[in-house]
């Protein structure tokens, strides 16, 4: 079980509360898209996608795991088995994406992106992505 100061969850749930994180989840999947073409295969199937509204979906998840950081993979295993079992997606394309999401909160927040705060985002997306990465066999 991973251990958050109050501090860490203070800055997850504010940043969650205080940034426009639809237009930070449509650049990140527009970041992943560009700079890791092979992730958008995933997507092939559904003709009206558009990273924008993947976001909403993505945020939406992240949004559960912001309210739930003391039970993220409990609140994630329908999501990790959907993604491991149907969708098949590679769990690597799950770093790549939280990679991007904080390039862009850190090219949004700036000077207030130090490297204390970014290290804060790197174990939230590090227990993101474990927890929906679990179901992988």
């Amino acid at each position: 079980m991973v251990h958050w100061t109050q501090e860490e969850r203070d800055e997850v749930a504010k940043t969650f509360r205080t940034t426009d994180m639809q237009t930070v989840g449509t650049h990140a999947l527009e970041r992943m898209f560009t700079v890791f073409p092979w992730t958008t295969r995933y997507f092939q199937k559904k003709t009206d996608f558009t990273a924008g509204g993947h976001a909403e979906i993505v945020l939406g998840a992240l949004q559960v795991a912001v309210k739930h950081m003391d039970d993220i993979k409990s609140q994630f295993k329908e999501l990790s088995k959907k993604h491991a079992d149907e969708l098949h997606v590679d769990p690597g394309s799950f770093h790549l994406l939280t990679d991007c999401i904080i390039v862009e909160l850190a090219h949004l927040k700036k000077d207030c992106f130090t490297p204390h705060i970014h290290g804060i985002w790197d174990k939230f997306f590090e227990v993101v992505v474990d927890a929906i990465s679990k179901q992988y066999h």
